[in-house]
Formats: structure tokens, sequence, C-alpha cells
């Protein structure tokens, strides 16, 4: 049977497919969310926390923003997204006879467009020490430019001395 109303049945056809997107849609977001949540599950088990730096157009390190997830901040003793995460940031949490190694493995893999893994020691917010493993990668466009470095920091130990 035909309808006489060809604009309904196309609306509702079109309703349909926008409900049937909405769903989709939700359900992709929901995905996301259940992995971001396992993510930061998975960091708080391991001692570990994720980072970016996105460097401006030219690759200088001088000027980057740094992104940290929830568990950095609290690997470094600060309740998330209460302090703004900076290289001056982190170099005043690097135990400061290893703060220029630390420095120049990062840089150095920067220019080389390459990835770094290094162990050093931090003090936290309380005054504690820790030991941690920075890995890091950079990242580059399909023109070969740096766009950033993806990191991760992981617990080794906690509660050493000087």
């Amino acid at each position: 049977m035909m309808n006489n109303q060809p604009y309904q049945s196309f609306s509702a056809k079109e309703s349909r497919s926008k409900r049937a997107l909405s769903n989709w849609q939700e359900f992709q977001l929901a995905l996301v969310n259940r992995e971001a949540q396992w993510f930061y599950e998975v960091e708080k088990m391991e001692g570990a926390g994720a980072w970016e730096i996105s460097l401006t157009k030219n690759g200088d390190l001088e000027r980057h923003t740094l992104a940290w997830s929830e568990s950095l901040y609290i690997l470094y003793g600060y309740e998330p997204y209460k302090v703004e995460p900076t290289m001056e940031l982190f170099a005043y949490h690097v135990e400061p006879r290893q703060l220029e190694s630390v420095v120049d493995a990062i840089k150095s893999q920067l220019s080389l467009a390459g990835s770094f893994e290094v162990e050093h020691d931090i003090v936290i917010q309380s005054g504690e020490r820790r030991r941690i493993i920075q890995k890091g990668k950079v990242v580059l466009n399909s023109k070969g430019e740096r766009l950033g470095i993806l990191g991760i920091t992981q617990l080794v130990r906690e509660g050493i001395e000087n």
C-alpha cells in the first residue's frame, strides 16, 4: 500500500535513522568512557601516569603545552587538575643532581625524533622521594615534523632515602 504522504514517510525514516545514529553515538561514547576508566584504573594499579607534550609549529620544546593524566597528578602528590602541569613544575620535582641528565635525554631524542627511557628520582609534594621511569616517544606528522611527545611515567619505588 502506498503512502499518500511521502514526506511523512521520509520524515519517519529520517527520524528512525537519527534515533539509530543517536543510539550508535551514545554506544560509541559509552565505549570511549569505559576505555578511559579502564585506562585510569590500570594506571592506578600500576603506579603509572601518562603525559603529552604538544610542541609549537617549529617543534620547540621551550614553547609547548603539557598535559597529565589524573594518575600522574597523584603520582607527583597533587590532587588532579589543581595545578597546571608545566616543564617548570616537572623540573621542580626532579632530584636536582639528576635534572640535567633527564632534560638532556628528552631533548636529544626530540632532536632525533626518537624515543627515550630515563630512570630518576623525584621529590613529591609531601617531601617523599620516589624513583620513577619516564618513557617517551616523539610523534611526527606525515611530513616528518615533530608534533610532540607521548609518554608514561611509572613508579619504581617509594620512600627512597637521600
